[in-house]
């Protein structure tokens, strides 16, 4: 129930308002009924009409009733400061940006993660170490400049996270991973799902991986040799507390541990606050880079999740590896929709054919939720095969996934992919397929030469909502 605030009624003729509008103003269940039919831009217009109508539109109550629970479009990250749109679903929507700037940073800002219609942003200023965290909703134009941590100047922060789900709470976290205060940490003390003997051996700073171990994460798996390849345990039983996860070809050689710190701002409190002590992992540090939220909880490529609201760390279950498959390659895409946790793995010895799994609710396991072969789309798009062929005399292809979509009917989902020079819709359930759109070259670009100009990294989901960033101002 909405709150019972008489809002002011606007004349529309010399005898002033008729009865019935008054009687639909003067009924806000009704009233908000009717307008949660309307585009998100007819609200935006609205709050100019009148204080009453400003805090009537503004009530995160109704807010939570806005929020969409589709994709409108995918903003794609072009340069540091351009942006292109990719509008998907029935409804068009026009692009929320081309370029992404602030009055207070207008350098240009890179889009570190979307989450639920908000957009956690930063710039990083030359020769220096300063970072400017922002919380940016493009439907309404608000930004929030988060205050700086006390120590940010001097640490390194790793990651940065946004959880935000605004069926639950008006309010949004920001969750920071950085280097600890040179402390000696012990894994999950404060974690019940891991114990102190689980060292949590993920991975080593990829500076320090060799030659030999290096992975590939996007090529074609004919281009991975035997000596790059990512040894992954098939069976989660077959990793031993003393090792928890071994995707290294050689755990001897993975030595180097570092400890970090979660920090976590609230938008309720307006503060930043330390959640637990300091952990140690050995793990690429760029992992934390690409956090997804889901379910109450970050996600950091597959190896950690940081469940938000109880503020504890936990680690996912093991990469699935099918037995087909004698080397491994690293998963293809990472990503959410509609609270469910998805993973892109290859099963054969074509790109074109992919498993995409999803988490189980209790994290016990990722399952086989998508069985897909996409080969048929190069008969009808031939741009998407490469000019030469691999050293299994198969035809190599070029193509990238932008985002895995699920909608309230499953039948509906969809998958976004690139190729060259296009977009294109593909069908999980009934594999029907589609251009969605011609991407334009860019102005130094031969027409001739076509390439994939995007990645699933590059891609942020957009979802227009009315939620506040609080403390806002206005671009």
């Amino acid at each position: 129930m909405l709150s019972h605030k008489r809002l002011q009624t606007v004349s529309t003729n010399q005898y002033g308002p008729s009865k019935s509008a008054e009687a639909i103003a003067n009924n806000q269940d009704l009233l908000a009924e009717i307008l949660v039919r309307l585009p998100v831009k007819s609200f935006i217009r609205f709050k100019s009409v009148s204080k009453g109508w400003y805090s009537f539109i503004s009530d995160p109550k109704l807010c939570r009733r806005l929020q969409p629970d589709t994709v409108a479009g995918l903003i794609l990250s072009k340069t540091l400061t351009k942006y292109e749109f990719l509008p998907l679903g029935d409804k068009p929507f026009d692009a929320p940006f081309k370029s992404l700037t602030f009055d207070d940073n207008p350098g240009g800002l890179k889009i570190l993660q979307s989450c639920n219609g908000f957009l956690c942003c930063t710039c990083i200023y030359a020769y220096s170490n300063k970072h400017d965290y922002y919380i940016y909703n493009p439907t309404t134009k608000q930004y929030f400049t988060l205050p700086q941590l006390p120590t940010e100047d001097t640490i390194t922060v790793y990651g940065v996270g946004l959880a935000f789900d605004p069926t639950k709470s008006p309010h949004y976290k920001v969750i920071f991973v950085r280097e600890a205060d040179h402390v000696q940490a012990d894994f999950a003390d404060d974690h019940d799902e891991l114990n102190d003997e689980r060292s949590y051996q993920i991975a080593d700073d990829h500076d320090e991986l060799s030659d030999e171990t290096s992975y590939q994460i996007a090529g074609d798996h004919d281009e991975l040799s035997d000596e790059s390849s990512y040894q992954i345990a098939d069976d989660h039983d077959e990793l031993s507390d003393e090792s928890s996860y071994q995707i290294a070809d050689d755990h001897d050689d993975l030595n180097d541990k570092r400890s970090y710190q979660i920090e976590v701002y609230s938008s309720q409190t307006g503060s930043w606050a330390v959640s637990g002590s300091p952990f140690v992992a050995s793990i690429d540090t760029d992992d934390f880079k690409d956090g997804v939220f889901c379910n109450g909880a970050i996600h950091w490529r597959f190896r950690l999740y940081f469940n938000v609201d109880e503020e504890k760390l936990g680690e996912m279950p093991p990469i699935p590896m099918p037995p087909i498959l004698k080397r491994s390659q690293y998963p293809i895409y990472f990503g959410e929709s509609r609270n469910h946790l998805h993973l892109v793995q290859n099963y054969g010895p074509r790109k074109t054919q992919f498993n995409i799994y999803e988490m189980e609710s209790d994290y016990s396991s990722w399952f086989v939720k998508y069985h897909i072969d996409v080969e048929a789309i190069s008969s009808s798009f031939p741009r998407m095969i490469r000019n030469h062929f691999g050293p299994s005399g198969l035809p190599s292809y070029e193509f990238s996934i932008l985002s895995v979509v699920r909608e309230a009917d499953d039948q509906e989902s969809y998958l976004v992919l690139h190729i060259p020079g296009m977009a294109i819709h593909y069908s999980l359930k009934f594999g029907i397929f589609s251009k969605i759109c011609d991407f334009a070259p860019d102005n130094h670009d031969d027409p001739s030469l076509l390439f994939l100009k995007y990645g699933p990294w590059d891609a942020s989901q957009f979802m227009p909502t009315l939620s506040s960033v609080c403390k806002c101002s206005i671009i």
